[in-house]
C-alpha cells in the first residue's frame, strides 16, 4: 500500500488519459464488494506510520495530508469510471469511490458553514 498509494496519487495529478490504464492495474488488487478508496483512506489515518513510508514520502517531497485527502483522487476515479474497458467491479469500486469524495466534500462545506455562522 505504501507504494501504492503514492503512485496513485503521482497518477491523479497528471491530466491525461494514459493514466488510466496502470490506475487499473493498481486499483485491481484493493477492489472490494462494499467498500471504496476513501475507506482506505480512512484506514491508514487511523495509523499512518504503519502505511505510509515517511521517508519515500520525503524524498518525494509529498506532504501525507495531501496524500490522504481523497479529493485529490476525484479526477482519477472519474477517468477509471467512464473508460470503456473497465471491468464491473472495478466501475462499481469507482463508482463508490466518487460517492464518498462527494460527501466528503458535503461534509467539508457543511463544517466549514458551521464554523463560519459561528463567528458572526
Amino acid at each position: 500500500m505504501q507504494i501504492t498509494i503514492v503512485l496513485l496519487w503521482l497518477l491523479s495529478r497528471r491530466d491525461v488519459p494514459e493514466i488510466v490504464e496502470p490506475s487499473l492495474i493498481l486499483l485491481h488488487p484493493k477492489v472490494k464488494p462494499k467498500w471504496n478508496f476513501c475507506d482506505e483512506l480512512r484506514e491508514i489515518k487511523e495509523d499512518p506510520s504503519s502505511s505510509l513510508d515517511s521517508m519515500l514520502l520525503k524524498d518525494l517531497q509529498i506532504r501525507a495530508a495531501d496524500l490522504l485527502d481523497s479529493q485529490s483522487y476525484e479526477n482519477l476515479f472519474k477517468r477509471v469510471y467512464q473508460y470503456p474497458a473497465t471491468d464491473t467491479p472495478t466501475r462499481q469500486y469507482a463508482d463508490r469511490t466518487i460517492r464518498g469524495i462527494e460527501g466528503e466534500r458535503n461534509r467539508r462545506q457543511a463544517a466549514h458553514l458551521k464554523q463560519a455562522h459561528g463567528r458572526i
